[in-house]
């Protein structure tokens, strides 16, 4: 079973170096596979590719007389029979986990249609929250049965196959853009019903922890659209956000900006670090963030044209911290603070409550995400330890940042005397969420090449 998988694997490499050279020979689409050309053509591609050829053919003469052997094939089948099961079980229980989420999200958004339309909860929405909540409940008890069935002899099987299963999926949502541990899910789900009522939302936390992230998932996910966005690095004017006339043909236009194009086509807008904005568009944002669908809009950069805000018009904002860590950041008033109400939510960094003793557990899912591919399979070999040093240090220095640390953790790193004065928190440099999984993806990409020690140090 090994050498075919090896067998399987090689012959997929092989395959695309093979039509990678084939592509300096040819434009055609329709490139044939390595082991369909003849041996005179072969002869005329790089050694590396002869020799892979050669490795599979090996590998088939010897699976061919494995075949032969009637008790190993047998055998074989046995294990088969055994790997199925084992991904059946482990399968059906990232099933009912997945269940449960689409469950969650399904009863969240009744709670958001409703909360959009402006009015209370009737007769139709009360049954459908409590059918879904009854399928709930099934889901749990369907998993606990599914639980009760793995046999004790393949317990540790069944669990690493769905660590992998888990991984694969993970990874996949790392990809999309934010990997949904509890935390995030919340913020979703307690954000979403301000969302579709067209009430801005905001997310305040240190750098690296998602914000912007979680801001952009919630639009393209929950919101189904492409998401207008305007961040206020560095400078920004009026023109940048709201547009600014131009020539066409030789006729003057009005080229419209994110808040603009927003408002009219009924597209969340991201306000991204709104505390950097500067003084002087302060008392724009406010009046931005008050507007909902069904409102009218004077854009006075295009003649004071009237806009009506369409449907699906929402701000979602995010704000870092204010402290000495983050320049340019201003304090935010009481007045735009305001504007958003009840709904400032603080993002922190993963597992923050996590004393460093122990295993932060989000972290090191965002690491093995980073690490594999869309299998779940780890693309380069890397010791349990050294990924766990990592993680734990990574953990470590969020926690540093933040402040968020017992004096204990922080023995023979801080002096004792400023710990118990002012608990300070890192100035320059964090392994963020974001920045743990830059290093890991490096790692990756290079498939080892690159060791992780010269990553960091660079």
């Amino acid at each position: 079973m090994d050498l075919a998988f090896y067998r399987s694997k090689l012959l997929d490499d092989l395959n695309a170096d093979w039509r990678f050279a084939m592509r300096e020979r040819t434009d055609s689409d329709e490139l044939p596979r390595c082991l369909e050309i003849n041996s005179e053509q072969i002869s005329q591609y790089p050694g590396y590719i002869q020799d892979g050829i050669f490795e599979v053919q090996i590998i088939d003469a010897k699976l061919s007389l494995l075949r032969q052997d009637k008790e190993l094939v047998a055998k074989a089948s046995e294990l088969l029979d055994e790997r199925y099961q084992i991904l059946k079980l482990a399968s059906f229980d990232r099933v009912y986990e997945q269940a449960i989420l689409h469950f969650r999200r399904q009863i969240t958004e009744v709670y958001a249609r409703v909360g959009s339309s402006g009015r209370a909860l009737n007769i139709l929405d009360k049954r459908r929250i409590a059918q879904l909540r009854e399928k709930l409940q099934r889901v749990d008890v369907l998993s606990e049965k599914n639980m009760a069935r793995i046999p004790e002899a393949l317990e540790s099987q069944c669990i690493t196959e769905y660590q992998r299963l888990e991984r694969a999926e993970d990874h996949r949502l790392l990809e999309r853009g934010l990997l949904l541990t509890g935390d995030m899910i919340e913020h979703i789900e307690m954000s979403l019903p301000a969302l579709s009522a067209g009430r801005p939302v905001m997310f305040v936390g240190d750098t690296g922890g998602a914000k912007t992230a979680l801001t952009k998932f919630i639009s393209r996910e929950y919101f189904g659209v492409e998401p207008e966005l305007v961040s206020f690095h560095g400078e920004v004017n009026a023109y940048q956000l709201m547009g600014k006339e131009g020539l066409k043909g030789g006729e003057t236009i009005f080229k419209p900006g994110p808040v603009v194009r927003a408002l009219e086509s009924g597209t969340p807008l991201i306000l991204d670090e709104i505390n950097a904005a500067p003084n002087e568009f302060l008392k724009r944002l406010n009046e931005i963030t008050q507007l909902r669908p069904g409102h009218r809009f004077r854009a006075q950069e295009d003649s004071g044209r009237e806009i009506v805000v369409q449907p699906g018009f929402c701000v979602l904002a995010t704000a870092n911290e204010k402290s000495a860590r983050y320049k340019g950041v201003n304090v935010m008033s009481a007045e735009l603070k305001n504007r958003f109400g009840a709904n400032i939510r603080r993002v922190q960094f993963p597992d923050s409550e996590v004393v460093t003793s122990k295993t932060p557990t989000d972290n090191m899912r965002l690491a093995a995400a980073a690490l594999v591919d869309d299998n779940g399979e780890f693309l380069v070999e890397m010791p349990d330890e050294q990924l766990d040093s990592f993680v734990k240090a990574s953990h470590f220095s969020q926690r540093l940042f933040t402040g968020n640390y017992d004096y204990r953790e922080a023995a023979g790193v801080i002096a004792e005397d400023r710990i118990v004065d002012d608990k300070p928190g890192l100035e320059d440099t964090v392994l963020s969420p974001r920045m743990m999984a830059s290093v890991l993806e490096q790692f990756r990409d290079s498939r080892g090449s690159i060791e992780l020690a010269r990553i960091l140090s660079d």
